[in-house]
């Protein structure tokens, strides 16, 4: 998530236990011009203040794959209701 107007996602990583068994970002560095091993996600946000969090997605096993639009909608809508 991003401090951008009208943009909701500015940058992609992947999420990775590292070998300290804290979560980091890698992630492809524009600076650097290649893959990087930040950190931790905590250092990656304080680092990248026009970051403002994460959104994270979890791959699911093929069985459990929503392939209807209407059910993948209904799930959407039932994840970001307001609680």
């Amino acid at each position: 998530m991003t401090k951008k107007q009208g943009v909701v996602c500015s940058h992609v990583g992947l999420a990775i236990r590292g070998k300290d068994g804290r979560m980091h970002i890698l992630h492809a560095s524009s600076n650097f011009k290649k893959v990087v091993d930040e950190a931790t996600v905590s250092g990656y946000l304080k680092k990248y203040r026009q970051h403002l969090g994460l959104i994270v997605g979890r791959p699911l096993p093929a069985a459990n794959t929503v392939t209807s639009d209407r059910e993948y909608k209904r799930n959407f809508k039932r994840l970001t209701r307001a609680k």
